[in-house]
Parts: structure tokens; C-alpha cells; sequence
């Protein structure tokens, strides 16, 4: 990704992340009530770090990307001391963390960006201490037949291919097991270029997935969870049949989950 490139993704991305509206809102409220003295707080997937600029100073924050252009933008604009950044390799794959270190993990559109989502998601709980809060924030795909902006460069082979792969990853849903699918070269990484939302995306998020991989093999509090409330429309109400199918509970907006670490060993 050229410096020109972030440099107008990030700023795009710095348009819409305010934490004084919506989810973003929830989260940073959530976190001011639950806090106390001392807290640590890691966002994996900082980006430019715009959450450590309006948490309590009580909180120590710790931001990791992939981007080093994120973080020495998000160093320089940092406005407390209380933020330290990190540089996230991904290749590597493991957060260089010890366990149980931290009392919230933030994860604001991000998961999706990962390329080994499940991984990542053991990481974060990894590192998480007993009682700790993991929060996550993303978009949620898992309708089957949905388009994918990020696989829209690719011909019509990969395009049916990609949808028999992605029923067959809600029957194995309903069946309890985890696929994870995702992507690989998206139409950022082929073409250079991000034009549409989620142009950028690997990971093809479900959040019903999420919450049970999470349930199942962390044994992880569901906090709260944001499930569909729409309106009285004609989309709306068949948005709301939907959700009684098996394994789409959580279909009709995106994922917002908030769950509690519940292990103590």
C-alpha cells in the first residue's frame, strides 16, 4: 500500500470514527463505566488511534496495526501520554503480549482485515485477564447469497464458486463448526485502489460465527450483543423472519458484541 494511498485511506477512515455517535459511542461509554484506576486497554487495529484521545486518563492504552504509517500518524497526533503504539506484525501472527494483561480488548473494524480471524480471536481472549471485556465491532456478511464489494474484481467462476463455499459455511454454522472464510488478494490489494466500503476486506464476518466460536471454545460472557431492530417496512420485516433461521439470530445489522472473560485458569 503506497504512502499516498493511506494517506487518504486513514483520513476517509478518520471522517467516520467518531466515538460521540452510534456503536462507537456505546463502546467508549461502556468503557468509562466498567473502567476503574489503572485499566489497561488494547486496540488491535488502531489505525490512527482515535479512541486513545478520549478515553479516561485513568486507562492505559496500548494501539497495534499493521500500518506503520497508522501508528507514527497516530503518535504524532496523540494528545495524552497515556497512549503507547505498537507495530503489529502480521505474519507473525501473535500479539506480543503476555496472557492475561489487559482488562479491555477493542476491536473496531478490524476482525474483517484479518486473514486468520479465528487466530486472532484466540489471541485476543488470550490476552485478556479474567474478568476482562472483549469488544468487537464489524460488519456482518454471513447472508450466504450477499454481495462481497472486496471479490467484486474477480470473474464468474471464483463469484459461483464463492457463494457454494459460503451456504456450505452456514450449514457447517448450524452444525456448530467454524469456517472462517476469507479472501484472499481483495480488490484493494489487486488493484491498489479502495472505492467502495469493505473493498479492502479478507475476512467475510459472521457474527453469529463470532459469538459462538467465542461461547464454545472461550467460554466468553455474551455482555451485550446488538441484534436486529428495525422498523415496520416491508425490508425490514422480512429482515426479521430471517433472523428466526437457524444460526442467523444476530442477521439485520452489523456485529457489535460485547463479552466477558469468564476462564480463570
Amino acid at each position: 500500500m503506497s504512502k499516498n494511498y493511506e494517506n487518504f485511506y486513514y483520513k476517509k477512515a478518520k471522517e467516520k470514527s467518531s466515538f460521540f455517535v452510534g456503536h462507537r459511542k456505546t463502546i467508549l461509554e461502556f468503557i468509562k463505566k466498567h473502567s476503574t484506576k489503572g485499566d489497561s486497554l488494547l486496540e488491535v487495529g488502531c489505525g490512527t488511534g482515535e479512541i486513545s484521545k478520549v478515553l479516561p486518563s485513568s486507562v492505559r492504552y496500548y494501539g497495534i496495526d499493521t500500518s506503520s504509517f497508522a501508528v507514527e500518524k497516530a503518535k504524532k497526533e496523540a494528545e495524552k501520554q497515556i497512549a503507547n503504539f505498537y507495530l503489529f506484525n502480521l505474519k507473525q501472527g501473535s500479539l506480543n503480549f503476555n496472557d492475561k494483561y489487559f482488562d479491555f480488548v477493542l476491536s473496531v473494524y478490524s476482525l474483517e482485515h484479518f486473514k486468520n480471524p479465528g487466530f486472532m480471536l484466540d489471541e485476543m481472549v488470550r490476552v485478556l485477564k479474567p474478568g476482562g471485556y472483549l469488544i468487537i465491532l464489524a460488519p456482518n456478511l454471513e447472508m450466504p447469497l450477499s454481495s462481497i464489494n472486496a471479490a467484486r474484481h474477480k470473474n464468474i467462476f471464483f463469484k459461483i464458486w464463492l457463494a457454494a463455499e459460503r451456504i456450505s459455511d452456514y450449514l457447517f454454522r448450524i452444525a456448530g463448526k467454524h469456517r472462517f472464510r476469507t479472501i484472499k488478494d481483495n480488490f484493494t490489494e489487486e488493484t491498489g485502489k479502495y472505492e467502495k466500503l469493505d473493498d479492502d476486506l479478507n475476512y467475510i464476518v459472521s457474527s453469529y460465527e463470532v459469538a459462538n466460536y467465542l461461547k464454545k471454545f472461550h467460554k466468553m460472557k455474551e455482555v451485550f450483543v446488538k441484534k436486529f431492530d428495525g422498523g415496520n417496512g416491508i425490508k425490514d420485516k422480512i429482515k426479521k423472519i430471517i433472523t428466526f433461521m437457524p444460526s442467523m439470530k444476530y442477521y439485520g445489522g452489523v456485529l457489535f458484541i460485547i463479552t466477558q472473560k469468564t476462564n480463570y485458569d
